[in-house]
């Protein structure tokens, strides 16, 4: 039987391991870890039977997590404890010695009234029934980071075969494995010196608007809540790319990041990192 160990980690980073160490033991019958539910948008054809599926996506996920709740003295001043972490949202970490992801935007609904029924209370121990709603139902994973050339520029050669993917002016193609079960959001830093940055991922593109100097760093975010452009920790400036620039993301399974770089030294970096997102812990 595999062994899983639960953590809770609140806004500011801190974390509480729900263990016996910290006055906590989780139960059997936990509920919702798996795959999150589904809604499906269908269809009816207008003249043939049945019906098309035109849309699917996954809903808000449900955790029951069972707790045995103990205190050396006074029970109680554990559940103040628990009721005082779970004020805010959160993130629940599932470990099990193999894989370890964690819920995200996690908050609390219910299972901390008090019920101080017989079989379920005592001076220092309870039992509860936490119901716990992740607002994100995705698993996330330890961030995956992939080391991107810095592909100089390339002169006209008229006798080369044209290569629409790569960039005009040059660059390079990097075969990487997106892993998880869901569409990644990738993070590109750029530090600089570079005239002109172009990053794709061999459909969809962007480029920088703007030179970097030595001293700026240029983070092109793809993640819902953080997106677009950003220069030296600034605010987000979509002055920052292009106008015919695109955003883009990379879909589970064998990929290829299309870097090209114009005007770079030898303290050009560019680098990718995504969360991979999983449907089970």
């Amino acid at each position: 039987m595999t062994v899983r160990t639960f953590t809770w980690r609140e806004a500011d980073g801190t974390e509480t391991a729900l263990s016996d160490a910290n006055g906590y033991s989780v139960l059997a019958d936990v509920k919702g870890l798996d795959a999150p539910p589904v809604t499906n948008t269908i269809e009816d054809y207008i003249s043939l039977d049945g019906a098309a599926l035109t849309g699917r996506r996954r809903n808000v996920r449900s955790v029951l997590l069972p707790l045995h709740v103990k205190h050396p003295t006074r029970v109680q001043s554990r559940i103040e404890e628990l009721t005082a972490m779970l004020l805010a949202t959160g993130e629940l970490a599932v470990s099990d010695g193999t894989n370890s992801r964690a819920l995200r935007d996690v908050v609390y609904e219910a299972g901390l009234e008090g019920d101080l029924a017989r079989g379920s209370a005592m001076p220092t121990w309870r039992k509860v029934v936490l119901s716990l709603l992740a607002l994100d139902p995705w698993w996330y994973g330890d961030a995956v980071a992939v080391s991107l050339p810095v592909a100089a520029e390339t002169a006209f050669d008229a006798a080369l075969a044209f290569d629409s993917v790569l960039p005009f002016d040059g660059g390079a193609s990097v075969a990487t494995t997106v892993v998880g079960h869901a569409e990644a959001f990738p993070v590109i830093t750029v530090v600089g010196p570079a005239t002109v940055v172009t990053v794709g991922n061999g459909e969809q593109t962007w480029q920088t608007a703007v030179a970097l100097m030595a001293s700026d760093t240029l983070i092109v975010d793809t993640r819902p809540g953080h997106r677009g452009p950003r220069r030296n920790g600034g605010n987000v400036d979509w002055s920052l790319l292009t106008a015919a620039s695109r955003l883009w993301t990379l879909t589970p399974g064998l990929r290829s990041v299309i870097v090209g770089v114009v005007g770079s030294t030898g303290a050009t970096s560019v680098g990718l990192t995504y969360e991979p997102r999983w449907s089970t812990p």
